[in-house]
């Protein structure tokens, strides 16, 4: 049977979440950089909206890539800041986007914590990615977010010099 830990640092989020799933869901009040999770373990780490609240992208993006088991996957949902005409152009796509959603499928509004100023712009979410990240792969996506994938090499590969 699949092992599934959700962590969260709002009790309120855990405790709604774990009153709607399955009893077989782990769910942990703390935070996934601190928190003793075992490293090289979960064959797929997932953040949704997280990193952003990352006090050190570098060092985060790090730890989430050291919970990763090898050969698993490392997968990111995102927000950033604009600083490009491209990052614009998504923008006002974007904005017509969430108005025919809005009133073709309705809105939702969910209880998380929201914050909406990002410390760091896509192209430098792209470049920390590209650097702890190896392979990794950066997809613009709609509605203000980004995804990177990244699959952990499933051995750590060491030159050895004679």
């Amino acid at each position: 049977m699949p092992e599934v830990t959700g962590i969260d640092s709002d009790a309120d989020v855990i405790n709604l979440a774990r009153s709607s799933t399955s009893d077989s869901v782990t769910w942990i009040t703390g935070d996934a950089l601190t928190f003793a999770l075992p490293e090289a373990h979960h064959d797929l780490v997932a953040a949704v909206a997280t990193v952003h609240h990352f006090p050190d992208l570098v060092a985060g993006l790090q730890r989430l890539a050291d919970l990763t088991a090898p050969g698993g996957a490392l997968v990111v949902i995102g927000c950033a800041r604009s600083s490009t005409l491209p990052d614009y152009t998504c923008d006002a796509v974007g904005v017509v986007e969430h108005q025919v959603l809005s009133r073709t499928r309705g809105y939702w509004q969910h209880n998380a914590p929201v914050r909406m100023q990002f410390p760091h712009t896509y192209t430098e979410v792209k470049q920390i990615a590209t650097t702890v990240l190896p392979g990794m792969a950066w997809r613009r996506l709609p509605l203000w977010r980004y995804a990177i994938t990244w699959r952990k090499p499933k051995q750590e590969t060491h030159s050895t010099a004679r």
